[in-house]
């Protein structure tokens, strides 16, 4: 699976990461280095290739969740989506973003989902697309608390500070 995850991160994953050695696994997730090499990210993917993400800055000790949105978005648009897991549900707001290769959303409060992405089991995306469809997507959760608190860890070591969500 190593192998695989980080032929998809390498071209899925370009803008904020490169296709470098994984730092730590942790269950589904992998904490890799970021594209400039200073920042680590939490990442894991799904079967059909889609990425859920939480990368920490080291220069602005600020993190940020974000999911590949498979689909062609206006850059900065609102986008609402409903999270879904065993233990709750919710609805969140996201903005549209572009890497050089894909659209992704961004979650516009980050500690309200990062409680959420703290649980076990599995996460569930739901959000309009055109046509009044919904798309739907979904996401182990099995490793994501030890993989993003080893990348906040190691931003607030880097930084010298406290991080923000």
């Amino acid at each position: 699976m190593t192998k695989f995850f980080m032929t998809i991160v390498g071209v899925a994953f370009s803008s904020l990461a490169a296709a470098s050695a994984v730092v730590e696994t942790f269950s589904d997730w992998s904490v890799i280095h970021a594209k400039d090499s200073v920042d680590l990210i939490a990442i894991t993917q799904n079967k059909a290739g889609g990425y859920l993400a939480f990368r920490c800055f080291v220069d602005t000790q600020k993190c940020v969740h974000v999911f590949s949105a498979g689909f062609e978005c206006k850059v900065g648009a609102a986008v609402p989506v409903l999270v879904n897991t065993p233990a709750s549900a919710l609805s969140v707001q996201t903005s549209c973003a572009s890497n050089s290769v894909e659209y992704e959303l961004r979650v516009d409060d980050q500690s309200q989902i990062h409680e959420v992405l703290q649980q076990d089991g599995v996460i569930g995306f739901a959000f309009p697309i055109n046509s009044g469809l919904f798309k739907v997507v979904r996401y182990s959760l099995e490793g994501a608390s030890e993989a993003m608190g080893y990348v906040k860890k190691y931003t607030v070591e880097q930084a010298a500070t406290e991080i923000l969500l």
